[in-house]
């Protein structure tokens, strides 16, 4: 493998080409941060659409 120059913890694999990270502390902690913001993304969603469920609810109650 061949160090990529200006970071410590990569390397290109020679006969793949790819980005290799030796930082598995640092990869996981990026892996956690992905699958963090992924749940957050899940909930802002499903707090909207109740919100506009709520909204619909609202606005039915005023006509009445």
């Amino acid at each position: 493998m061949i160090k990529v120059k200006g970071y410590d913890t990569l390397y290109r694999d020679r006969a793949s080409g790819a980005i290799i990270n030796k930082d598995r502390m640092g990869a996981q902690a990026a892996m956690e941060r992905y699958e963090l913001r992924e749940v957050q993304s899940d909930r802002i969603s499903a707090l909207e659409d109740k919100l506009s469920r709520v909204e619909m609810l609202l606005e039915k109650l005023i006509e009445k």
